[in-house]
């Protein structure tokens, strides 16, 4: 999802975007989207419902690096690396917008930021700073990122589109 910032609004407003439609299953609120998932908790081995939804936005930029946030010292997990994210509000219209505002108030925070190519998330190093991911699947999910970029930039190329939001 690409979104477009108007900075003359006030922070209280969602930045304008458009969708592919194969993200439109994301175009729920999000207490609409946690109804609509299984309740099913007799039995023993089932996950417990989710009673919240957390979302993160895989920022690319042109030089195909993703970006990066350092966690504050004073917040859970100091200092460890990971896109920018967080939950969703109970008065986000929908997920989408849950991630479009994350990001904006991420990437807007007086807050240590990096972008990263691939070979420097794997290794977790960019230039002279060692980044530890928050978890081990956060640092897959960056990775897994990558791979699928790659397949989007491929059918690009070839003239097919992919499942990606554009703004």
């Amino acid at each position: 999802m690409i979104s477009t910032v108007d900075p003359s609004q006030p922070s209280t407003q969602y930045p304008t975007f458009t969708i592919d439609p194969s993200l439109s299953a994301f175009q729920l609120p999000p207490k609409t989207y946690l109804s609509t998932l299984p309740n099913d908790i007799s039995n023993s081995t089932s996950l417990l419902t989710p009673r919240f939804i957390a979302v993160g936005a895989l920022t690319f930029d042109s030089h195909s690096r993703i970006l990066l946030i350092q966690r504050a010292s004073t917040d859970s997990m100091p200092h460890l690396w990971e896109i920018p994210g967080g939950g969703c509000d109970e008065d986000d219209p929908t997920i989408l917008h849950s991630v479009a505002r994350e990001l904006e108030e991420e990437a807007g925070l007086r807050a240590r930021h990096v972008w990263a190519a691939e070979e420097e998330v794997r290794a977790g190093r960019v230039g002279g700073v060692d980044i530890k991911f928050t978890t081990a699947e956060q640092k897959q999910v960056i990775l897994d990122a990558f791979q699928v970029r790659r397949t989007i930039l491929r059918g690009s190329a070839a003239g097919v589109e992919g499942g990606i939001a554009t703004g």
